[in-house]
């Protein structure tokens, strides 16, 4: 019997006991009658507190119950789990076996490859030795086209630079010609149509003067004119030092007859550009240094023909103007 068990029997007892002495209070003295009413009285009390202490037993043992319910239901969770993982355990330690075998096979395929294969091994070794040698090679090939690449970048940086510095002389170059040539025309401004060409081509500045304004025909003697002109001229020069001078002296094709030890065009152009630059220097006061003589007889015409008017253009004295370009050349030599 336990203890819910025995308590609900003393219950039950107690309760007989009180129905029992109210049906015995009916034959008994009133003395008797009250000790058996309070102890009656006593019994109910305790049968009361038993009671009370039945109904919390009563709803222990419920909330014990459902506790144990509760651990019931985990339990069966746990079991399952439990199921689960040892499955899986089950599942890996065949797989761990399945693996063990495969290893071992394939240890023993190794140590029988090994074993009959030492001269394979040996050339893979070899080849493998040429390959890395190879390949040291050709990096060292690699860092020795880096290195040329390099220096090829490095120069191709200081080509560019120096071209855009001969760019930049050259716009100075033509900046210089253009503000010449303006100069030149504003010098000459007065001369008479025909007798005054200015032009600028190749870099340089040509200052052609016809003979009609310089020289007589045949003569090497400068006409007043001329003279005038070429001092215009001269202090337009002076004032820029850095042009360097050529003066060419040009004829027609007509031959030379009656001009004393003259003996051709070569020497008369020769003579009338020499004439020219002695004025220049003598009278216009130019450094000597700048100016270059030259004669081409008539082998330069501007026309091809013999008409009198073809043969009065071709008639000429150039004055060839042209920068100093030292510093220019200085710079292309640089970048050869």
């Amino acid at each position: 019997m336990n203890s819910l068990q025995r308590v609900c029997f003393l219950l039950h007892w107690t309760l007989a006991l009180c129905v029992g002495a109210s049906a015995i209070s009916s034959c008994v003295s009133a003395a008797k009658y009250d000790e058996m009413e309070a102890s009656r009285n006593a019994l109910q009390q305790r049968a009361d507190s038993l009671s009370a202490v039945v109904h919390s037993m009563m709803r222990t043992i419920v909330r014990l119950d459902a506790n144990i319910a509760e651990r019931a239901q985990d339990s069966a969770q746990l079991r399952a789990t439990l199921a689960r993982q040892q499955a899986q355990i089950d599942s890996l330690n065949r797989l761990a076996a399945d693996l063990l075998d495969r290893y071992t096979a394939l240890s023993s395929n190794y140590n029988q490859l090994k074993a009959s294969s030492t001269k394979e091994t040996q050339k893979l070794l070899a080849s493998l030795e040429k390959s890395q040698q190879d390949l040291n090679e050709r990096k060292q090939e690699q860092r020795e086209k880096d290195s040329t690449l390099s220096r090829l970048q490095r120069d191709l940086v200081a080509r560019e630079q120096r071209l855009k510095e001969v760019e930049q002389k050259l716009q100075a170059r033509d900046a210089a010609l253009k503000a010449l040539r303006a100069r030149v025309a504003d010098a000459l401004v007065g001369l008479k149509e025909g007798d005054l060409t200015l032009e600028t081509k190749n870099g340089k500045v040509y200052v052609s003067l016809s003979n009609r304004l310089l020289f007589a025909s045949g003569s090497t003697q400068i006409e007043a004119g001329g003279k005038n002109a070429l001092k215009q001229l001269s202090l337009a020069l002076n004032r820029q030092p850095d042009i360097n001078i050529m003066v060419e002296g040009h004829t027609d094709d007509a031959k030379v007859t009656n001009l004393g030890a003259l003996k051709d065009n070569w020497d008369l152009s020769v003579m009338r550009s020499t004439e020219v630059i002695r004025f220049l220097v003598n009278e216009g006061k130019i450094d000597p240094k700048r100016i270059i003589a030259a004669g081409r007889g008539e082998y330069a015409p501007l026309e091809a023909g013999s008409t009198p008017e073809v043969r009065a253009k071709n008639r000429r004295t150039e004055i060839i103007l042209t920068p100093k370009l030292d510093e220019l050349f200085d710079l292309i030599r640089s970048g050869q």
